[in-house]
């Protein structure tokens, strides 16, 4: 009939005109896509700051964290998912305080100043260990050490009575292990002897020369730059006042801090174990006793002599509960604390 399209004619026209529609719109849309810079990648996550403080450069492990060489060829997650803020304060007291006061996440402590805090409840969230460091009275290696003058009458800790022994504070690292040989050799350390705080242990040495102290007490850093002068003379060191050795130093984290950032100080912890392997290879000392001494401006001569060696404490990243609540037991005996406790329930276990 005349006129008459079928319905096949016009389905299958209607194909072309579809076809082409789309054809038309998919090029135009390719060219304007073409044309449109790639979206960017997402940026990296902003590495954590921890804010952390210490007292002696290269002596305290985590002050080398602020050294640029290691930053870039030991640290491998700094700058990724973390970086360190480090403040040097006097003495482990005022790394306390200042996390006390929100002014640092970490603090390099001694065993004495950890313990009155938590026994104190000052810091607000709790303390954690969360990394070792250096211990004291192990066997071949330092300990703190009493110095004198040469020339003094002063020869073992008994010959101490009534004395003045300079200390940088109270309630530190120092004070404790001095306590301690004093309480093993019959004498009351809070009767019998004068404990003078001089500030930091720059300062022990000229105090000695200048008479306002009749002892001082010494960590390894500022023991062997002096004794080779000849005009200083041993008194004791604390492996008389300990049967065992106690951990001394070690890092504590905030607790709060540390809930919020567990992935950050998972990351910190394996740089902190990294750097603790690097400097201890013998094939890197040479090395890294000309970074350190350049970066802290100490004698490259007086740092070799004794830092990483038996003339050293000894140290490790491990945390040593047994060591730990040794030394919590004798602060208790010697009345720094006013109760013990079990450290175990201080210390982070989720770390590498």
């Amino acid at each position: 009939m005349g006129g008459f399209i079928s319905s096949k004619a016009v389905t299958k026209m209607q194909m072309i005109i579809i076809v082409a529609i789309i054809i038309v719109v998919v090029g135009t849309l390719y060219s304007y896509f073409a044309l449109m810079p790639a979206p960017s990648p997402a940026p990296p996550p902003t590495p954590v700051t921890i804010k952390a403080g210490y007292v002696v450069p290269a002596e305290n492990i985590i002050s080398l964290f602020e050294i640029p060489f290691f930053q870039e060829n030991v640290l491998e997650n700094y700058g990724k998912k973390y970086t360190v803020d480090l403040l040097r304060l006097r003495s482990t007291p005022d790394i306390v305080a200042a996390l006390s006061a929100g002014e640092l996440h970490v603090g390099h402590l001694a065993l004495i100043s950890f313990a009155s805090a938590v026994v104190r409840d000052v810091v607000p969230s709790g303390l954690i260990i969360i990394a070792g460091d250096a211990f004291d009275a192990y066997p071949g290696y330092y300990s703190f050490t009493c110095l004198t003058m040469a020339d003094s009458p002063i020869n073992t800790a008994k010959d101490l009575a009534g004395k003045k022994i300079g200390i940088n504070a109270l309630g530190t690292a120092v004070h404790f292990a001095a306590a301690a040989v004093l309480k093993a050799n019959g004498l009351d350390p809070k009767k019998d002897v004068i404990f003078v705080e001089v500030g930091p242990f720059p300062a022990l040495a000229p105090a000695l020369k200048e008479k306002k102290i009749d002892a001082g007490i010494f960590p390894p850093a500022y023991y062997w730059p002096i004794i080779g002068e000849g005009i200083y003379k041993k008194v004791f060191n604390s492996t008389e006042g300990f049967a065992y050795p106690y951990a001394n130093l070690f890092l504590c984290a905030k607790g709060d801090f540390l809930a919020a950032n567990k992935d950050a100080i998972r990351a910190f912890l394996a740089d902190y174990k990294k750097l603790m392997n690097y400097i201890y290879s013998p094939e890197n000392r040479e090395k890294v006793i000309d970074i350190v001494s350049k970066h802290f401006g100490l004698s490259k001569d007086a740092l070799a002599a004794y830092w990483l060696t038996e003339k050293d404490f000894y140290r490790t990243a491990e945390i040593d509960v047994v060591g730990l609540q040794y030394g919590i037991l004798k602060l208790y005996e010697l009345g720094f604390i006013d109760k013990a406790f079990d450290v175990s329930r201080y210390i982070f276990t989720e770390g590498t």
